[in-house]
């Protein structure tokens, strides 16, 4: 009956207004609640040449974090109800802008749903081309084809990568990072370079090689011009960059800025929940067996919580250092050792960090495993390190802390490879494990 009624002519019920509360569509409602006939119900308005026009499919709900239809049945893992939502032409419009909680809708789907689900969302015909031009979509839908293993997603990644259109970077590498030996087989065929240096002067048979691609690394040597390191020296972390919008970074002026200096890092107050990340521009070189680095503690304003540790290239929106996969981390607040997005190591008042610290983490890349030191003495990592390998990929030294509604200010020094002026603080070498780290050495 009241569908009847919103297809009158001057009819004045309108089928997208929101709850006092929240503002929530009623078609959020029904997603929310799993309610599929509701849901068929509201969309029978594509059939109505007076109807079509009054139901938005990507309303948000402005009081409840900016959620629409799509991000519930994401949430509820509703795949009948997301494939009546995709099935609507009317979810094109305005899709590319539907955020929550700061992530596009392709980082939502990957992080809050089902593998069935988002699937279906990177493969239907309505979303397909939205969602490949979404930030992040390289790594992402890279690491959900290797779980799934569809060959259909794998494809249209690939074609994704290779169109000159995209304009991607250094697509070779990435292909290679994936391990598609095929696919580089078939360029290697066609005359292809396949050999150029990234950003890092890696070849992309470093890369294989950084992701334990055996065969591939092989094929991409036996075909590779010998490499001149001497003319092609693989790139030193040296300089931080933002992960996230919105820090102002300064670094103090040094002769040698890339060895140790004073990092400055402002971030203006934010009613947001949302810390701030930090990484080298730079990977650790993939001939490293070792790589440490020391943080001093200089200032930081309204108790922020500062987290050091490594990371790996691709960052999830929202987060810190050891709170997601392929990173690791020593929070100062707590003393915790965070590994993964698992907190290990009790709260020991020993082992937390302030003003005046000296904190260390090192990596050590035969063994894969971490460790962290507090004014020169190792500290203990126990079994934390076990069921994680931190070998696979290219790693960066990385700084987190929160954001406040005050704003925060820290000031440190960082110490990425010891000189004669700025030694370490920690002597070394014992990381705890049979294969001890060597500690690269000044330059």
């Amino acid at each position: 009956m009241v569908m009847l009624m919103a297809g009158q002519q001057n009819s004045k019920i309108d089928l997208n207004k929101g709850d006092a509360v929240f503002n929530q569509s009623p078609l959020a409602w029904a997603c929310e609640g799993n309610r599929t006939e509701v849901v068929k119900m509201l969309l029978v308005t594509s059939k109505s040449a007076q109807l079509q026009e009054k139901l938005d499919l990507n309303k948000r709900a402005t009081g409840y974090r900016n959620t629409t239809p799509l991000h519930h049945a994401l949430i509820e893992k509703n795949h009948d109800i997301l494939k009546l939502l995709l099935d609507d032409p009317r979810i094109m419009r305005g899709l590319g802008a539907t955020d929550c909680d700061g992530l596009n809708l392709l980082e939502f789907a990957f992080e809050r749903s089902d593998q069935r689900c988002l699937t279906t969302l990177l493969l239907h015909h309505h979303t397909k081309s939205a969602v490949f031009f979404m930030d992040g979509w390289e790594i992402i839908i890279q690491k959900h084809a290797s779980l799934v293993n569809n060959l259909e997603l794998w494809h249209e990644w690939e074609r994704s990568i290779l169109d000159p259109k995209r304009k991607v970077l250094f697509p070779i590498h990435k292909l290679a990072e994936a391990g598609r030996q095929e696919a580089i087989e078939s360029l290697l065929h066609s005359g292809m370079n396949v050999h150029e240096l990234d950003g890092d002067n890696w070849t992309p048979a470093d890369v294989a090689a950084g992701y334990h691609h055996k065969e591939l690394e092989e094929l991409l040597r036996k075909d590779d011009p010998n490499r001149k390191l001497a003319m092609h020296k693989y790139c030193q972390p040296s300089t931080f960059i933002n992960v996230y919008q919105g820090p102002e970074i300064t670094t103090s002026s040094t002769k040698e800025p890339s060895l140790s200096f004073v990092l400055g890092v402002n971030v203006p107050p934010t009613a947001e929940v949302m810390g701030s990340y930090l990484r080298t521009q730079e990977a650790i070189p993939p001939d490293s067996k070792c790589f440490y680095y020391e943080i001093e503690v200089l200032h930081v304003s309204n108790e922020t919580c500062c987290v050091f540790g490594f990371c790996q290239a691709f960052v999830p929106q929202r987060s810190l250092p050891g709170w997601h996969e392929g990173s690791w981390a020593y929070h100062g607040d707590d003393g915790g050792l965070y590994i993964e997005g698992a907190w290990h190591i009790s709260r020991e008042s020993d082992q937390t960090f302030d003003v005046g610290d000296i904190i260390g983490c090192g990596m050590n890349f035969e063994t894969g495993k971490g460790y962290r030191t507090k004014n020169g003495v190792l500290l203990d990592s126990c079994n934390a390190f076990d069921g994680h390998n931190f070998s696979r990929g290219k790693f960066y030294p990385c700084i987190g802390f929160g954001a406040t509604t005050q704003g925060t200010q820290m000031q440190i020094r960082v110490t990425l490879r010891a000189t004669e002026e700025y030694p370490f603080c920690f002597k070394g070498p014992n990381d705890g494990q049979t294969s001890e780290p060597r500690i690269q050495p000044s330059e």
